[in-house]
């Protein structure tokens, strides 16, 4: 299976990985599934603003060119993730492709008002083996292996191992239903009002609504990247209560000052 370099759009992303995923079930030899996550995403659009978010997105994908060769595929799959597709699975070399990801990244950091901007970087990849069967799976183990170069403040790239990959699906649901369920009880969720901007430039009091998860770490993570676990778990319906809940008192918190303010959920 051949892969070029190139940037493209989330959904023909997710198509490549599907065709790696036909290709490892053919008896193929498995690509890698490389995911890279900016853990402090939200500290960085606080401190410097939005444009700094673009210049260091914009940073990372120059440096993930330089290293990465013409036959492996890079995406940007959400606005703190950037993920590579590769053929290579040999354990040291795809640890060393990490490290030299790490070095590309840091030797010309991305600054904003002459200041540096400093992300902090967790890599985790898994095989997309015949264990791996849907693209959901594959995205859902390589989110759990950057977790866990997370949780250990790993710096170099964590490789999702065989032996874990019980991880995927089930337990992976359960863990998540039992953070939501905690999350729920103990208050940490977030509810994001972001004004939707006309092309003319107009926000005309109209918002659009985001859900975050704030794990017992103070890590910010957002509900949308755990749809599929939240589907399977059965807990959209608690969530959704909260979400339409909270929507509504603070929809009254902003027609008090502006009675046509309108909120989009989706």
């Amino acid at each position: 299976m051949s892969m070029k370099l190139v940037s493209p759009t989330k959904k023909s992303f997710t198509d490549k990985i599907q065709e790696a995923i036909k290709f490892a079930q053919a008896g193929k030899i498995p690509s890698t599934y490389i995911q890279i996550d900016i853990a402090n995403i939200d500290a960085i659009r606080d401190q410097f603003g939005i444009s700094a978010i673009d210049k260091l997105n914009s940073h990372i994908a120059e440096a993930l060119k330089q290293v990465c060769n013409d036959e492996e595929v890079l995406g940007k799959i959400n606005d703190k993730s950037f993920a590579i597709l590769t053929s290579e699975n040999n354990e040291n070399k795809l640890v060393a492709l990490g490290a030299c990801l790490r070095d590309a990244i840091d030797k010309n950091p991305a600054t904003t008002k002459n200041q540096k901007i400093s992300p902090e970087l967790y890599i985790g990849a898994t095989s997309l083996g015949l264990d791996l069967r849907k693209v959901t799976d594959v995205l859902s183990t390589a989110k759990s292996a950057c977790d866990h170069a997370w949780e250990n403040k790993m710096q170099e790239l964590y490789i999702f191992a065989e032996e874990s990959r019980s991880l995927t699906g089930t337990f992976l649901d359960q863990k998540w239903k039992q953070e939501l369920q905690d999350a729920t009880r103990e208050n940490r969720f977030l509810l994001l009002v972001q004004p939707i901007v006309s092309i003319n430039g107009k926000t005309e009091n109209r918002y659009q609504i985001y859900t975050q998860l704030v794990s017992k770490e103070g890590a910010k993570i957002s509900l949308a990247e755990l749809l599929p676990s939240i589907e399977r778990a059965n807990v959209s319906i608690m969530l959704d209560r909260w979400v339409a809940t909270t929507a509504i008192k603070k929809l009254a918190e902003h027609t008090d000052k502006s009675p046509k303010s309108q909120f989009f959920i989706k």
